[in-house]
């Protein structure tokens, strides 16, 4: 069954045969699919982005603190 070569024609004729709205289906989720992926990606840079400043800006200020207090 895996050696028969009218079957294995048979199955690369039905792989040449999608329709090219298919075809334009598939592009056009997988292409939504990777613009939300981009978009959430940015998304979570600029959280941790937010959280490093803010731990930045806590580290400043505590420093500032302890030189008030020497």
């Amino acid at each position: 069954m895996g050696n028969n070569p009218v079957l294995h024609s048979a199955q690369i004729d039905k792989k040449e045969q999608i329709p090219d709205t298919l075809t334009a289906k598939l592009k056009e989720v997988r292409e939504g699919f990777l613009a939300r992926l981009y978009a959430t990606q940015k998304m979570h840079r600029e959280k941790i982005s937010d959280i490093l400043r803010t731990i930045d800006e806590r580290k400043i200020k505590d420093l500032k603190e302890k030189l008030k207090n020497m």
